[in-house]
């Protein structure tokens, strides 16, 4: 298995939290809250965030990895 299939891919935006694992794209999975992430963390040794504002739900997500 290589770096990229453990990668997970994380969306912040203005209503809703998304994520992916990046060898499964098609695969998304929205968030209601920061803390629901870590039920996809298991596999995972990289993630990739991308945010637009919403500093307290990045904050939270940062200290859950």
């Amino acid at each position: 298995m290589s770096e990229l299939t453990k990668t997970l891919l994380i969306d912040i935006g203005n209503s809703r939290i998304k994520c992916c694992y990046y060898d499964r794209l098609d695969e998304v999975f929205y968030l209601s809250e920061a803390s629901d992430i870590l039920s996809y963390l298991k596999p995972v040794t990289h993630c990739i965030i991308a945010a637009v504002g919403q500093q307290h739900q990045l904050n939270a997500i940062r200290s859950l990895l």
